[in-house]
């Protein structure tokens, strides 16, 4: 609950502040998610969700850089099927896989666009 109330506050701070406060606000958040699953972690789904959490925390620092963007978003999305397969999820699964393909297939006309020069 509070990971997800957390994540909900970096999106916004995302949107609305500078790049200043977004940074701060991304190392306490990332350090506080790694205090609650090291006191909290029970296995793998633990680490693979958190790691997830993290790997997007990334992607959001570096979203003026597309490619490195993406590439942490297909990490926390990778990650989050993991972990939504361990708990046996199978919403979660499918729509994390959903939002998986739709982020590739617009990671690719991104680098199409981008050597066809359009």
């Amino acid at each position: 609950m509070i990971i997800a109330m957390g994540s909900t506050v970096r999106s916004v701070i995302a949107l609305k502040f500078s790049r200043r406060i977004l940074g701060m606000y991304l190392v306490f958040y990332v350090l506080g998610a790694l205090i609650l699953l090291a006191f909290m972690g029970e296995g793998v789904k633990d680490y693979c969700a958190m790691g997830g959490t993290i790997a997007f925390s990334f992607s959001v620092w570096m979203k003026d850089k597309f490619i490195i963007h993406r590439l942490f978003a297909f990490v926390h999305q990778i990650l989050w099927i993991i972990a939504f397969a361990l708990l046996g999820s199978y919403g979660g699964l499918a729509l994390t896989f959903l939002i998986f393909i739709s982020n590739l297939i617009g990671t690719g006309r991104y680098l199409l666009n981008k050597r066809h020069g359009a």
